[in-house]
């Protein structure tokens, strides 16, 4: 209904869904040398590596497009699908299958690291004791030495997400073409909110960490964490469009929020109490001293 103006916002969600788990390196901190610098690097460092290449899988796509109209009539909604599956299943032939189930071997492993890394973020908001439940969570497998309970709550709470808007699909009559896209949409606009509300706060809250920080982008920094809530903003209802086939996934981020409230005035605004200490000042600071003093070692 808005023309070119909103089939290019649309256009937006397709990089919006990749640039994703980015701060993958940030969840492995605590395993990683010169943290405070390296983690900042691997999260600057994947979305410029990603804008490259996917600049470059970009051109491929356009260069090797069939014709419009034939995309438009035979991809049933899902143009760049089409265009692999022509290029890659009959351009190709057997390679054209090998390279296709590459692409589904790398997907899984993807999906195993979205759970490890949701696993890990749901096991360091249980041992701060942040969310209900945390005592069961928190338990590390003695066997695999792993936060096994929390990883096994994320598997399944995906499993009832995926099952929540399939329901709510049925219940307001939505096309099921969009069941994927549902999904999808709900976990990318709370996992952009998340980004945001942290970006927000390290801009307009308290300033003491900028004190210890070791990598920055400068003059830069403070513009772009504007300009990123505002993009954060403008995309979440271009997320939720076309709203009367997308009702689902609207529903389930109103609910979703919902929830929040009412968890935070009945549950966490009395009980949670902040990071919970693992040891003390003293003993956390040795602690980094020594793997400092390991790190060093090993560059020189």
């Amino acid at each position: 209904p808005f023309g070119i103006a909103g089939a290019f916002a649309l256009s937006l969600l397709q990089s919006q869904w990749t640039y994703t788990g980015y701060d993958a390196s940030a969840h492995v901190a605590e395993e990683t040398v010169f943290a405070r610098r390296a983690s900042a690097w691997g999260v600057f460092l994947s979305v410029a590596v990603s804008a490259v290449a996917g600049y470059v899988v970009l051109m491929a796509l356009n260069l090797k497009m069939p014709a419009p109209a034939d995309v438009m009539a035979n991809s049933g909604g899902y143009g760049i699908a089409y265009i692999l599956g022509v290029n890659l299943g009959s351009g190709l032939n057997q390679l054209g299958g090998i390279l296709a189930a590459g692409v589904a071997i790398a997907m899984t492993f993807c999906g195993f690291s979205s759970i490890a890394s949701a696993g890990r973020m749901l096991f360091a908001f249980s041992r701060d004791d942040g969310v209900p439940g945390s005592r069961w969570l928190k338990k590390v497998s003695h066997r695999w030495r792993t936060p096994a309970n929390a990883v096994i709550a994320i598997s399944v709470l995906s499993w009832l997400l995926i099952l929540l808007v399939y329901v709510l699909f049925t219940a307001f009559g939505g096309d099921p073409l969009y069941l994927i896209a549902g999904i999808t949409t709900v976990s990318t606009v709370l996992l952009y909110w998340a980004y945001g509300l942290c970006i927000a706060l390290g801009l307009w809250g308290n300033q003491e960490w900028r004190q210890r920080q070791t990598w920055s982008l400068g003059r830069w920094s403070k513009p772009l964490a504007v300009l990123s809530v505002l993009w954060i903003i403008f995309l979440s209802p271009i997320f939720l469009f076309p709203f009367e086939l997308n009702v689902a996934s609207l529903a389930t981020v109103g609910g979703f929020l919902a929830l929040l409230l009412v968890y935070y005035l009945v549950w966490a605004r009395s009980r949670f109490h902040g990071p919970v200490p693992q040891g003390t000042t003293e003993e956390l600071e040795a602690i980094e001293r020594e793997f400092e003093e390991a790190a060093e070692a090993l560059t020189a």
